[in-house]
């Protein structure tokens, strides 16, 4: 509970970063802790389902209307938010992290060290990674909410995540620790 309450908190400095790792940390939870696993998936559906209710109902806070030429032009120049426009270049460096991510996780599980905690780190960033891809769709349509969202941004956990992963397991073939 302690790195929610961190992550809580956290929300004060950069709302969308925390949010992005609490995304990660309750996915990792689900897979990781299985006495939490079902009251956390049936929040979820609770969540999901309150969610499909307030749009149905036609109560959403969110315009889905397409971003007219105007608004376009006002954001022309942050083209991360853009990534249905990306360079392959673009998209070969942001893909690298998952990658290395992956690659890191799979190792670390045929050497037989990957622990359950660590599997759930990795699925909660392929989650994100997911959810950006999800949201691709809808940034191409223009809708408003998708693009201020700046999915791409979920690159910048999974970069952390993946580099910190990648520097224990070569430390840890390495050899033992040096006793001081």
């Amino acid at each position: 509970s302690r790195p929610l309450l961190l992550l809580v908190a956290a929300a004060a400095l950069h709302p969308t970063t925390a949010a992005l790792f609490l995304a990660i940390a309750l996915v990792a939870i689900v897979v990781s802790e299985p006495p939490l696993r079902r009251p956390a998936l049936l929040a979820a559906g609770a969540a999901a389902l309150a969610g499909l209710a307030v749009v149905a109902a036609g109560l959403s806070p969110v315009d889905p209307t397409p971003m007219d030429p105007a608004w376009r032009a006002l954001v022309a120049t942050k083209d991360y938010t853009f990534p249905t426009r990306w360079s392959a270049s673009t998209w070969a460096v942001n893909l690298l992290g998952p990658l290395v991510l992956v690659t890191t996780a799979w190792a670390r599980h045929r050497a037989g060290v990957l622990t359950p905690r660590e599997l759930g780190l990795v699925v909660g960033c392929l989650a994100l990674v997911a959810g950006f891809v999800l949201s691709l769709p809808l940034i191409a349509a223009g809708v408003p909410l998708a693009v201020q969202l700046q999915t791409s941004r979920a690159f910048w956990p999974v970069e952390i995540v993946a580099t910190l992963l990648l520097v224990w397991w070569l430390v840890e073939r390495s050899g033992p620790a040096i006793q001081h």
